[in-house]
């Protein structure tokens, strides 16, 4: 159905409620006739949601846009992880240690919980580290490849879940394709990652951070220092 306005008489209003069969009330007035009549016709040509096809290809468009990589298909392979088939990890390597992320296609950032980590309940109190329920934490100080932004670009991200994150952006190693299967990375890349100092966080005892991969201008700090999510840097 569509409206459609014409000019006409003085607009109408005429309402009629029934409450069972005891009553009935109409109320009728009449206004000025500087009006314009409002029409309901039914119609299939004007109303129509758009279409699977043309949301498609706006989403194509939009891909055309942003950076992509050469190749249709990259030559990166990573085996993945999974609990009970609703969360899924792969193994990278930061620097020259290996770690498991969780892979989020919602989110972009890229990020690892590093020790010295001050965890956080819900409420925002500090609790012990291990509450955070994190794999191996990432070491800055051991990592000869990791460089801190300067001047200090902060960190910060949170999820649905009330999950919250906060630390610093920095530069590492980042390295992907048959690293869970205990071979060298396929790609190595210097990749901008959030550093995690404190934050809220239900973990799973596994996974040290996560790999976000939706698009770069998601990120945190991406309009401040321009850099790109891993699915664009690799």
């Amino acid at each position: 159905m569509h409206w459609r306005w014409t000019a006409g008489s003085p607009l109408v209003y005429k309402v009629s409620c029934t409450v069972g069969d005891a009553m009935m009330i109409q109320l009728k007035s009449i206004v000025t006739s500087n009006v314009l009549h409002l029409e309901v016709e039914d119609s299939l040509t004007t109303s129509l949601t758009p279409s699977s096809e043309y949301l498609a290809s706006l989403r194509r468009n939009a891909i055309r846009r942003v950076k992509r990589q050469k190749d249709a298909t990259a030559d990166v392979y990573e085996e993945l992880t999974t609990l009970g088939g609703r969360v899924y990890m792969t193994s990278v390597t930061l620097g020259s240690r290996v770690y498991s992320l969780v892979l989020d296609t919602g989110s972009s950032d890229t990020w690892v919980a590093q020790v010295g980590l001050a965890c956080k309940d819900p409420f925002g109190n500090t609790v012990a580290t291990t509450s955070c329920k994190f794999g191996p934490l990432y070491n800055p100080a051991v990592s000869q490849s990791y460089r801190a932004y300067n001047p200090r670009q902060a960190f910060s991200v949170s999820y649905t879940s009330g999950e919250y994150l906060e630390g610093i952006l920095a530069t590492e190693l980042f390295g992907i394709g048959d690293v869970g299967a205990g071979f060298a990375p396929h790609q190595i890349i210097n990749q901008t990652i959030g550093i995690v100092q404190q934050g809220y966080w239900n973990g799973d005892t596994t996974s040290s951070g996560l790999m976000g991969l939706a698009y770069s201008r998601l990120a945190s700090g991406s309009s401040s220092i321009g850099y790109e999510a891993v699915m664009f840097s690799l």
